[in-house]
């Protein structure tokens, strides 16, 4: 019986998708396993979440093209950087809390930011934490 964390950004999105797949699969396999299925974003920092979910969602549907530059886009990874650091320290508390209410034995990611956020949480807490993630973009 595994306790498993899946983690994603972004409700309604793909990685809200293959987060639930990822959830409906453990279940078949343990239907005594225990999952939770967490927008990470939104549970950090509900705010910044639904301003990010909002232009997110009306970049990909209005103007894909745009959303594809901004990607791949050196650019927004320098004018980011400093804002991921303070992100991806692993010391939210709020990520503590879930992690240690849960305890999960495997956290599973479906979006490169969640996983980050745990693969930083678990270096300095939980080393021996299972983390997987699961690739959703293949282009």
């Amino acid at each position: 019986m595994a306790r498993v964390l899946i983690a994603y950004l972004v409700a309604n999105s793909g990685h809200h998708a293959a987060a639930r797949a990822v959830e409906e699969s453990f279940r078949a396999v343990d239907p005594d396993g225990q999952t939770l299925v967490v927008d990470l974003l939104s549970f950090m920092h509900p705010r910044i979440s639904q301003m990010v979910e909002r232009t997110y969602l009306y970049t990909i549907r209005r103007t894909p093209e745009l959303w594809g530059t901004l990607y791949d886009s050196k650019w927004l990874d320098v004018l980011t950087r400093k804002m991921r650091r303070l992100v991806h320290r692993g010391n939210n508390r709020k990520v503590l809390n879930l992690m240690n209410s849960f305890r999960p034995d495997i956290a599973i990611c479906t979006q490169a930011h969640a996983l980050s956020v745990l693969a930083a949480h678990s270096a300095a807490h939980q080393p021996h934490l299972q983390l997987w993630g699961v690739v959703t973009d293949y282009v």
